[in-house]
Order: C-alpha cells, then sequence, then structure tokens
C-alpha cells in the first residue's frame, strides 16, 4: 500500500512547506501530496487556502509572488520555523520527488489558470484536483490523473471520466466499491487517514494508498 504525505510531514512541520516536504523525504514516502494555486503574476505557489491569513485577509491571485514570500508562515507552528516562506511549485519540484499535485483552480481559463502549472510539471508527476473539468483537460494533455471526491454525489461522474486514480473521502469506501475500481483498472486512495487503526481497516478493504499527516505512525501499522 501507498503512502503519501498529506502536504508534506504536516505534523513535524509546517504544511506546504520546503521544511515539511524535505522531512517526509525522510519517511521515504511514495508520494508528496500538495496544493497550488497562482499568484496575480501567474507564479504556481505551493498553499492550500485561497487567501492568505493576513490582517485583513488577501486572495493569492490578488498578491505577487514577491508580496507572498514575504509573509513568514513557519512562526506560527514554531520558533524552529520562523522565516519559512511559501515556495512555489519550481522550488518543490527541484527537491526530486514524485509529487501528488492538486490544482486549486480559480475558475479563470484555463491557459491562464492550469496551463502555467502543466508548464513546470514532467509527467512522472500525477495531477489532481476536484473539479471534473480540470481534470478531464489535464488528461488530454497527458498527464496522470487522480480525481479528488469529496461525496458521494461526485463519484460517478469521476467513475466515467476514467481517472487513474480516485482518492476519495476515507469514510465513502466500501470492499464492494474499492472492487469496482479495481474491475475498471481504477486505483483507490483514501484520505485524509491518519487514524492507525482506520488505516488497517482500509487495507483489509483492498486500498490502495493512504493520504495522510501521520506518515510515521501510519507507515508503523502498515509495516505489521
Amino acid at each position: 500500500m501507498k503512502v503519501i504525505a498529506h502536504r508534506g510531514a504536516s505534523l513535524e512541520a509546517p504544511e506546504n512547506t520546503l521544511s515539511a516536504f524535505k522531512k517526509a523525504q525522510e519517511y521515504q514516502v511514495d508520494l508528496i501530496e500538495l496544493d497550488v494555486h497562482l499568484t496575480k503574476d501567474l507564479i504556481p505557489v505551493v498553499i492550500h487556502d485561497p487567501m492568505v491569513d493576513l490582517d485583513p485577509p488577501r486572495p493569492i491571485q490578488e498578491m505577487t509572488l514577491r508580496e507572498i514570500q514575504s509573509i513568514d508562515v513557519g512562526i506560527s507552528f514554531s520558533q524552529k520555523f520562523a522565516g519559512e516562506k511559501i515556495p512555489t511549485l519550481k522550488e518543490v519540484l527541484e527537491l526530486n520527488e514524485t509529487l501528488m499535485i492538486e490544482i486549486k483552480w480559480n475558475g479563470l481559463p484555463f491557459h491562464h489558470s492550469v496551463e502555467p502549472i502543466l508548464q513546470l510539471v514532467d509527467k512522472k508527476h500525477w495531477i489532481a484536483c476536484l473539479d471534473l473539468e480540470v481534470i478531464k483537460y489535464v488528461k488530454k494533455r497527458g498527464y496522470k490523473t487522480i480525481g479528488v471526491v469529496e461525496s458521494q454525489s461526485n463519484l460517478s461522474p469521476f467513475i466515467i471520466l476514467s481517472p487513474e486514480i480516485l482518492a476519495l473521502e476515507q469514510d465513502l469506501f466500501s470492499p464492494s466499491l474499492i472492487s469496482y475500481l479495481h474491475s475498471l483498472g481504477i486505483e483507490a486512495w483514501g484520505w485524509t487517514v491518519d487514524d492507525p487503526i482506520k488505516a488497517l481497516e482500509l487495507k483489509k478493504m483492498g486500498l490502495d494508498g493512504l493520504i495522510t499527516n501521520n506518515i510515521s505512525g501510519i507507515k508503523t501499522c502498515l509495516s505489521f
């Protein structure tokens, strides 16, 4: 079973930072998951939320890279990480790790919102999104795709599209659903699985991968 580091080693370092990704590498995870937004100047940056936690909060798409990288995202996690910056996707790619890149689509036309990301990304990486149209577009471009499914109502449209992997919220799974996905040649991954007992339950069902914050705990329980 694959172990995918959710936003890096996010229990041990600020999520979606170079420190978190480097720590995840130490665990030799199968992939590192991260989230990507575009700045005002169309630079892909690695952060989950569309708003930056300032006073008042500001949308990422209205800020330049220079403005975004002036923000300290480490100090609130621990003094040890003071000075940690929001990284660009390019900086993370230089770590030479296989990535699950979740595109946080801003609703703009794909040539403005998706292409700046794809232009940086080697096809060894996986492109993920909650939005069906983004996955459809990326799949046509020849990239490996992961459909991210939050609810039962979103499942059937993604199955019809047939991405290589479907990443479902962990409570949506059943043994019959996993068997059905496998019969279609689709891998089943669960998110976000931090409880070792739940991880073992999903492993017995036949799940192929776990996206987790608790890398150490999950890898330990799966080793038995």
